[in-house]
């Protein structure tokens, strides 16, 4: 039995010497390109899986970081908008505080005024005379 594998093995590998040597001397490498482009032109391979929780995890996290970019791309537009806005606000608080400061000058000028009115005038006399 052995042996008639030997045989059999040794009988394969000279035809298929024998084919690699015709191949390779009746051909041109052109020829053998252009024939494997013509044999893979006209084989298609198609595999699919159905879809199960396991292989869309990949689809629903592309999905879900388009979302989210989404999202970023709306709460920058609000940050713009609101540091806009924060300007605004800033240079109503800077002119308040200005407003503030020419108010307190005024009052101490005022209290300052009145201060020296009272130096200045005599003072009543509000003792009371009890005989």
């Amino acid at each position: 039995m052995r042996k008639r594998i030997g045989y059999i093995n040794a009988t394969a590998l000279t035809v298929a010497a024998l084919l690699f040597g015709f191949a390779a001397l009746t051909s041109t490498p052109a020829a053998l390109l252009q024939t494997a482009r013509n044999m893979f032109a006209t084989v298609g391979v198609s595999i699919a899986i159905a879809p199960n929780p396991y292989n869309t995890v990949a689809r629903q996290l592309a999905d879900k970081e388009a979302q989210l970019n989404q999202r970023e791309a709306q709460v920058s537009a609000q940050e713009q908008a609101v540091s806009n806005s924060q300007s605004s606000r800033d240079t109503f608080g800077f002119y308040s505080l200005c407003m503030s400061a020419v108010l307190l000058v005024l009052v101490g000028i005022n209290f300052y005024l009145d201060a020296r009115r009272r130096s200045s005038t005599t003072s009543p006399n509000y003792s009371v005379d009890l005989r």
